[in-house]
């Protein structure tokens, strides 16, 4: 029962953590700090460590 309950927490932490990341990169691409393609490969670099 404790083993599942760390799992959910953990997943809910890196799932905040991924957002949180992605929000940031997309206000960053909003104000021209970053290039599509670099925001691109970030978000999707983002989401392969958060799913790895």
């Amino acid at each position: 029962m404790e083993v599942i309950l760390i799992s959910i927490f953990s997943a809910i932490i890196i799932f905040i953590t991924v957002y949180s990341m992605i929000k940031v990169l997309n206000i960053a691409y909003k104000r021209g700090e970053i290039t599509l393609k670099k925001f691109r490969f970030l978000v999707t670099f983002s989401i392969v460590i958060g799913y790895s």
